[in-house]
């Protein structure tokens, strides 16, 4: 199985999920943007990245927080097993703690 592969089963996962929890999750695959999914649910816009393992940079991270309250969305990052955390704060090179919290979506 390749990395693409995984990757693209981890984020039907999320999609598969938060699909149960009531929100209707457009797939933004192939299209390089800041988030794999942009999940919505009455007022709720949420910009989902997926991570099964491989490392989110500084950048990455940061794109994604700003691009989301750009939009106002709320920016998370879906880990492994099944982890949502809600991005708080822009991240700085070097930041031993990212600035996040656990959600329940």
């Amino acid at each position: 199985m390749t990395n693409y592969t995984r990757g693209r089963q981890f984020e039907y996962k999320i999609r598969d999920e938060l699909r149960r929890r009531g929100y209707f999750v457009i797939r933004t695959a192939g299209s390089h943007t800041c988030c794999d999914l942009v999940a919505m649910k009455a007022s709720y816009r949420l910009f989902v990245q997926c991570r099964g393992g491989k490392r989110f940079s500084t950048d990455e991270w940061n794109d994604l927080y700003v691009q989301a309250r750009a939009c106002s969305a709320i920016p998370i990052l879906a880990t492994r097993p099944l982890l949502f955390e809600r991005l708080t704060g822009l991240r700085r090179n070097g930041q031993r703690k990212p600035p996040k919290i656990p959600i329940e979506p």
